[in-house]
Formats: C-alpha cells, structure tokens, sequence
C-alpha cells in the first residue's frame, strides 16, 4: 500500500473508517471478491482496523483526563465549600452554646470552639470541622465573643 493511501486512511474520521472496514469485513465474509483484490482489501482492512484503535485510544485517554480534572475539580470545590461551611448539626449546637453562655455571663463573654464540646473527644470528626471552619477558615483568635460567633454561624460564614 502506497504512503498516499495510507495517509489517506489516517486522514479518515473514525465513523467513515468504521464504515469502510464494515464494507471490507462485509465483502471478504461475502466471498464476493477475487483473490488478489481480497488481499488487498484485507490489508486496507487492517490499516483501518488499527486507524480506529488509534482514534479510540486517543479519545479514550482525552475522556480520562477530563474526568480525571473533573473529579479533581469537584473534589477541590467540594472540600473549599465544606472548610467555609459546617454542618448544621454544628450550627444548631454552635448557636445553642453561644445563646447559653450569653445568657449566664452577658455579651462579652468570650469562648473558643472548645466550647461547643463536652468532652473534646467525644466526637473528633465534628471537632476537627469547627477547628477547620474556627481557625483556617476564619483565622479566628482562641477566644472571641460569642455574639459575634453567633451571628457569623446565622449568617452562613
């Protein structure tokens, strides 16, 4: 086969080499053609063949890296999101614990996120979340007022 036809065949969308190889594999199963055009066929058959392969791998690789990038993406989204959010578990009780110690001790009372903890390891995920959202997401000092705490956590910050 010549270097034209075969730069022919590699200039091929893959739909219109799918449908050539369709006719080949349909004539060579037929019987139809005489030997020495069979051989022939058979070898453009092949080229098309491995020029299909070619196209699917490179879109193949082309469809993983996007969903590679896109996992990334949302997984970075994701974890942005959750360092500037918490849970509203946490809210409801971050609220509760400010409105109680306000109402024992006045609006100048201070409290570090240790507070909305009874005991500091009876739940680490949740604490990590309100250390996250009280020190990398706020930059926030140990102690701070808890009415301002109040009203960032029913604000959505």
């Amino acid at each position: 086969m010549s270097e034209d036809q075969k730069a022919a065949i590699e200039a091929l969308s893959f739909e219109d080499a799918l449908t050539e190889l369709e006719q080949i594999v349909g004539k060579l199963e037929g019987g139809q053609a005489p030997l020495q055009e069979s051989i022939d066929i058979y070898e453009r058959g092949g080229l098309l063949k491995a020029h299909c392969e070619n196209l699917l791998r490179k879109a193949e690789a082309r469809i993983e890296k996007k969903s590679r990038w896109t996992v990334t993406a949302t997984l970075l989204a994701l974890s942005r999101w959750t360092a500037r959010t918490v849970r509203e578990s946490l809210r409801l009780k971050m609220v509760e614990v400010c409105d109680a110690k306000i109402a024992q001790k006045g609006d100048a009372v201070g409290l570090s996120f240790y507070a909305f903890f009874k005991n500091k390891n009876d739940d680490s995920a949740l604490l990590m979340e309100a250390a996250t959202w009280w020190i990398s997401t706020h930059k926030l000092d140990h102690f701070v007022k808890a009415q301002r705490i109040k009203e960032m956590v029913l604000a959505g910050k």
